[in-house]
């Protein structure tokens, strides 16, 4: 699992020292337009597919291979959680790093033609160009904490919570050493987690509340018995004495 984390931190480190030593000349030229095409279309490809996992329906799925840029395009991100877009917002530097790690292993770990290594490492060039979120992404990320932070703050939480979680029982229960290739089994391991401490959370939450639902009711309806009993009792004294009064009078008339 930490391996994945110090992939995702190689590929981000990759990215940005490409972008600094290429000069911006020869990033506007055709062919390495080209080359960077495959990186833009496999970042909105990311994008899109977070999306899906996340249970969100895209409505537009660009790519402008002149403006070397894509968007990927949702009717509305008013209903969507922090989580949400922070997963959908890095999806590009995870899937490309796993697919980058993958295009490394061809060129130095398969008996394959050159020709294919060198297709490879072109793939892995262009895997590093698009492989970080874009500007627009961060600001996603931000603006949504903002706009409701407390619950912002308990989702990263709860996330951090489930990786803790996992770390744990991978390392002192389970016992297990995956390849790296399976690695990214880590990954769902924690969104499982994720999700079995949210509701466990939820259902805790919703047993409090009956029970202080049910602690209120009874203790209304005791309150109102007793001011029912109370009111009984003092009709009942009130009638005796009007009752009393009555028989008082009919016997000095009888």
């Amino acid at each position: 699992m930490l391996n994945d984390l110090l992939l995702f931190i190689v590929i981000f480190a990759l990215h940005i020292i490409l972008k600094l030593i290429i000069p911006k000349k020869v990033l506007k030229k055709s062919y390495f337009k080209l080359i960077g095409a495959i990186g833009i279309f496999f970042h909105e490809l990311s994008h899109l597919i977070m999306g899906l996992l996340m249970g969100i329906k895209p409505k537009t799925f660009e790519v402008n291979y002149r403006k070397q840029s894509g968007s990927v395009g949702y009717d509305s991100y008013e209903d969507f959680t922090f989580l949400q877009i922070f997963l959908i917002s890095l999806a590009p530097l995870i899937f490309s790093s796993y697919a980058a790690f993958g295009m490394v292993f061809i060129m130095f770990e398969t008996p394959v033609e050159l020709i294919y290594k060198l297709l490879a490492g072109l793939c892995f060039i262009s895997l590093l160009l698009g492989a970080c979120p874009s500007t627009h992404d961060i600001k996603m990320i931000g603006q949504q904490f903002r706009e409701d932070s407390s619950y912002s703050f308990y989702q990263l939480i709860l996330i951090s919570l489930s990786g803790v979680v996992v770390f744990l029982v991978h390392h002192f229960i389970l016992e297990i050493i995956l390849p790296f290739y399976l690695t990214f089994l880590y990954l769902i391991a924690i969104g499982l987690v994720y999700y079995i401490i949210k509701y466990l959370f939820l259902g805790i939450s919703k047993l409090f509340l009956w029970v202080k639902i049910k602690l209120e009711s009874s203790s209304s309806f005791r309150s109102s018995w007793k001011a029912i009993s109370s009111s009984q009792k003092v009709y009942q004294k009130s009638s005796a004495a009007h009752n009393y009064q009555q028989e008082r009078i009919e016997r000095r008339q009888w």
